[in-house]
C-alpha cells in the first residue's frame, strides 16, 4: 500500500537529505532508492531544493535503483582561495576531511588543521561545511555525490566563539535527530523484512494453490469434452429400426425386409437441457435460493449444456450441505452483560463550525461521481430476478457478518448478548426469557418501530439485526426492568464496547451484488438498418444536427 511521508525543507536543504530522511522513517536503504518527479524524471540528488525547480509541497515518488557501491570514485576538483584547483579520484564514502588530507599533498598544505583562529571550511553548493567535526561527519554521498564530476571550494574562516557554540550545538542537534531516526528505522526494517517473508509465502501458496486449481479446471475440461463429443455422437448417429415381431428362430430367411419398420429418434438432448434451464430459473424465481446455475447464466449470458448439468449437481450439494451446516449450527457463548445508556449530554461532542454545512467544490465532484456511478449501473445493470439478487445479497451477508451483536433496551438498561448470524432467531426470544425471573412473562421486540417474531425459519440475517442491532424490550405490566432480571454481570459501557468489537473482529466487509452485463456485451456494435432504398440518402444521412448551448437569438442574431 502506498505510504506518504511529509519531509519538511528549506531553501538550502539538499534532495539527498529527503531521500535519507524518507528512508529511514520507512525502513528502507538509502543506497537502494532514488527520486522521481510527476512526471517520471530523475531528481539530482546533489542539488538544493531552491535549483531542483520543484514546487512547495510537491509529490516525489520513492522507486528502487541499482545499488550503488561504496568502492565507487568520483572525479572530485578542489578550488584553493588562491584560484589554483587540482582533481583527484575519490571514492564516495570519503568524508570532506579525508578529501582535504588527500589534496593537501598537491598544494602542499596542510588544509584539514586549523591555522590560528581560521577554521578549514569546504563550500558546496552555497552551503558551508566548518571545522573538523562537521568535515568529518560529512561525506560525499551524503551530499548527493555519487558519480561523473564535481568542484568544491576550500576557504578558511575565522569564528566567534559565541559562532563556535552555536555551530556546536547545531551539529549536536543533528547527530541527535540521526539517532533518533535511526533506533526508528532498526524497528522499521524488522517490520519490512517480516512483510516480504509474508508476502513471499503468500505468493508460493498462491501459485501452488493456483497450479492445483487450473490442473482440476484442466480435468474438468476434459471431462467436459468427452461428454460432449458422446452426445454430440449420440444425436448424428442413425436412427434404430425395430421390427413389430422378432424373426423366427426355425426359419430366419422367413423374416421380410418389407414388414413395418419404425424409426426410433434419439433422446433431445438440447431441448431436454433447455426445460431443465427454465425449470430451475422459475424454480430460484419462487424460492429465495441461490442457484449456482442460474448465477452463471445471468453474469454470462449464455451456458453450455454439459456444464449446465454438471452446474446443477453441485449447486445441489452445496445447497444441501449449506442447509445441513444451517440446521445443524450449535448456540455459541452469549457473553450477557448489562450496562446503563448513555446520556448525550455527558459525552463531550466538539462545536460542529458552519463551515461544515456548506457545499464547496469537492462535494459537488463527489455527488457528480457518484451519480456517474449509478447511472452506469442502471444502463449495464443485467436483467435478473429481484429474489435472485436477494439470496445473492443473503448469501454474501452470512458469509461476511458471521457473528452479530445484539443490545436489548429494558428501560434504563441495556442487555448486551452475543450471537451467530446464521442462528435461528428464535433462539433471541430464548435467550430473554432465560435472563427473567419470571419466564412466564409476554415479551414484546420491536425495532425501529416494527414488531419482530423471531422464529425458526429465519435467523439474524434475514430480520435484517446482524451484524449488530440495538431493539427495545416491552413487558406488559412491568416498569422496574432491573428487578425483574437475574443475576447477570452489570459492566461499563466501554467494557461492553470492547466484548462486542473482540466479537465482531471475525466479520468482514459486505459488498453489495450488483448484476451487470459482460464487457463484451456492452462493447459490441449492434448493425445499423435503415428503412430507405435510396443509397444517396443514406449514405449523406449524419443524424439530427448537435443542439447549441448558446441561446437561440445569439445563435441565430433575432430575439
Amino acid at each position: 500500500m502506498p505510504k506518504r511521508i511529509q519531509v519538511k525543507v528549506t531553501p538550502g536543504t539538499l534532495l539527498k537529505a529527503v531521500l535519507e530522511e524518507s528512508c529511514l522513517k520507512s525502513g528502507f536503504d538509502v543506497s537502494c532508492y532514488e527520486l522521481k518527479s510527476h512526471n517520471n524524471k530523475k531528481v539530482d540528488l546533489s542539488l538544493t531544493f531552491r535549483l531542483s525547480g520543484l514546487s512547495n509541497n510537491a509529490t516525489l515518488e520513492m522507486v528502487p535503483k541499482l545499488a550503488t557501491s561504496p568502492d565507487s570514485l568520483v572525479e572530485l576538483t578542489l578550488q584553493h582561495p588562491s584560484g589554483e584547483r587540482h582533481q583527484l579520484s575519490i571514492r564516495i564514502d570519503s568524508s570532506l576531511a579525508d578529501v582535504l588530507k588527500k589534496f593537501s599533498e598537491k598544494f602542499n598544505e596542510d588544509l584539514a588543521s586549523n591555522i590560528g583562529d581560521e577554521l578549514p571550511c569546504c563550500v558546496y553548493m552555497n552551503k558551508q561545511y566548518t571545522g573538523l567535526l562537521q568535515l568529518t561527519e560529512t561525506t560525499l554521498s551524503s551530499l548527493g555525490i555519487t558519480s561523473e564530476k564535481c568542484l568544491i571550494r576550500f576557504i578558511r574562516v575565522r569564528l566567534s566563539p559565541e559562532e563556535l557554540d552555536k555551530l556546536e550545538d547545531g551539529i549536536r542537534k543533528e547527530q541527535e535527530r540521526k539517532a533518533a531516526m535511526n533506533s526508528t528505522f532498526e524497528k522499521l526494517k524488522i517490520q519490512n523484512i517480516e512483510r516480504e517473508q509474508l508476502e513471499k509465502s503468500r505468493l508460493e501458496t498462491y501459485e501452488k494453490e493456483a497450479a492445483a486449481r487450473s490442473e482440476e479446471e484442466g480435468k474438468k475440461q476434459e471431462k467436459l469434452r468427452e461428454e460432449t463429443a458422446d452426445s454430440t455422437a449420440r444425436e448424428t448417429a442413425l436412427p434404430e429400426r425395430s421390427i413389430l415381431q422378432e424373426p423366427s428362430h426355425q426359419n430366419p430367411n422367413d423374416w421380410s425386409f418389407d414388414a413395418p419398420i419404425f424409426s426410433q429418434l434419439p433422446s433431445n438432448s438440447r431441448l431436454d437441457g433447455l426445460n431443465l434451464l427454465l425449470e430451475r430459473v422459475e424454480t430460484c424465481m419462487n424460492a429465495n435460493q441461490v442457484d449456482a446455475m442460474v448465477e452463471t447464466l445471468a453474469n454470462r449470458g449464455r451456458i453450455s449444456l454439459a456444464e449446465m448439468v454438471s452446474t446443477s449437481i453441485q449447486n445441489t450439494s452445496e445447497t444441501m450441505t449449506k442447509e445441513e451446516k444451517e440446521v445443524t449450527l450449535e448456540p455459541c457463548e452469549r457473553k450477557a452483560v448489562l450496562f446503563n445508556k448513555r446520556h448525550e449530554t455527558e459525552e463531550n461532542t466538539p462545536e460542529i463550525p458552519e463551515d461544515f454545512y456548506e457545499i464547496g467544490v469537492d462535494d459537488i465532484r463527489t455527488m457528480q461521481k457518484d451519480l456517474r456511478k449509478q447511472a452506469r449501473q442502471h444502463t449495464n445493470s443485467a436483467l435478473v430476478p429481484t429474489s435472485y439478487i436477494s439470496s445473492k445479497n443473503r448469501e454474501t451477508k452470512l458469509k461476511a457478518y458471521k457473528n452479530c451483536v445484539i443490545r436489548i433496551a429494558m428501560g434504563p438498561l441495556l442487555l448486551q448478548a452475543c450471537f451467530r448470524s446464521a442462528e435461528p432467531s428464535s433462539r433471541l426470544s430464548e435467550f430473554l426469557l432465560s435472563c427473567l425471573k419470571d419466564q412466564n412473562k409476554k415479551v414484546q421486540l420491536f425495532f425501529s418501530n416494527m414488531k419482530i417474531n423471531p422464529c425458526e425459519k429465519k435467523n439474524f440475517v434475514d430480520l435484517d439485526l446482524a451484524p449488530r442491532s440495538t431493539i427495545i424490550a416491552r413487558i406488559d405490566g412491568v416498569n422496574d426492568y432491573p428487578s425483574i432480571l437475574s443475576d447477570i454481570s452489570h459492566v461499563s459501557s466501554s467494557d461492553a464496547d470492547n466484548i462486542s468489537s473482540q466479537w465482531l473482529l471475525e466479520n468482514s466487509s459486505f459488498p453489495l451484488f450488483v448484476p451487470l452485463i459482460e464487457e463484451e456485451a456492452r462493447t459490441t456494435k449492434r448493425p445499423q438498418q435503415y428503412s430507405t432504398d435510396d443509397d444517396s440518402a443514406r449514405g449523406n444521412f449524419s443524424g439530427p444536427p448537435a443542439k447549441s448551448a448558446l441561446p437561440k437569438w445569439l445563435s441565430t442574431g433575432k430575439k
